[in-house]
């Protein structure tokens, strides 16, 4: 009897039929798992920070918001965030209160080879529960016109 029969399926045909062995298929599952892993990590750091850039934005957005209501009336005192008079405590944060402003008059600015005086606004906007700010700081000159 032909030894090609006997095997049943091992060779046929004179040609071995190939497989993957045991360590072979673990081998493979390892690299699959940590790719997965790798990426899965990734993704979610990912995902993450598209959220705390959301947050950032909305604090940029509220930080400009009061820096042009300021620049319509510099004594608004409804800008939404708390006027702070002592530039030292510009960065404490206060739940009840989204950020802090800070004023500083007579500031001189050269502008077209005049100096100018004007306001130097800083704002900070807080956000992630205090951990994270936003900072802008504008010069805004004073109104000159007498009205």
């Amino acid at each position: 009897m032909d030894t090609t029969m006997k095997r049943k399926g091992l060779y046929q045909k004179g040609t071995c039929i190939k497989g993957f062995t045991l360590v072979e298929v673990l081998v493979a599952m390892a690299i699959l798992t940590i790719t997965v892993v790798c990426f899965t990590f990734v993704f979610g750091w990912n995902y993450e920070n598209i959220f705390l850039m959301g947050d950032k934005s909305k604090a940029v957005a509220k930080a400009q918001e009061s820096i042009e209501r300021l620049y319509v009336d510099i004594n608004d005192n409804d800008v939404g965030l708390k006027r702070i008079y002592n530039p030292n405590e510009l960065y404490i944060y206060d739940e009840t209160e989204p950020g802090n402003y800070y004023i500083e008059d007579n500031v001189t600015f050269a502008l077209e080879g005049k100096e100018v005086e004007g306001y130097k606004v800083t704002v900070i906007v807080f956000y992630k529960n205090g951990e994270r700010n936003a900072k802008i700081s504008s010069y805004i000159m004073k109104d000159t016109s007498g009205s």
